[in-house]
């Protein structure tokens, strides 16, 4: 299996797809190379980067919110070509 397959695979058994997608509906992989993007981050560190997101989100009570991620701080806008994330800091 290439590198981005086994990301692919790590990323699907970390517990994290089921924080993304619209509340009741299926978990979704999100677009993109999120999952090889986790496991170079987490390879540079030596963790499980899509399990270390999956844990903390366990440990702080946060589930899939749809178009705000789980923590809240960042929400998901359509626009006139697709779609923007925008993300602020909090004192929180």
């Amino acid at each position: 299996m290439s590198p981005g397959g086994d990301a692919l695979v790590a990323w699907a058994s970390s517990g994290v797809p089921p924080l993304c997608g619209l509340p009741g509906g299926p978990p979704l992989m999100p677009p993109g190379d999120a999952a090889a993007v986790a496991a170079g981050l987490g390879e540079r560190f030596g963790v499980d980067g899509a399990r270390l997101l999956s844990e903390r989100a366990a440990f702080t009570g946060h589930r899939r919110r749809g178009r705000r991620s789980a923590g809240g701080a960042c929400r998901l806008l359509r626009t006139a070509d697709g779609w923007a994330a925008v993300s602020c800091a909090r004192p929180d």
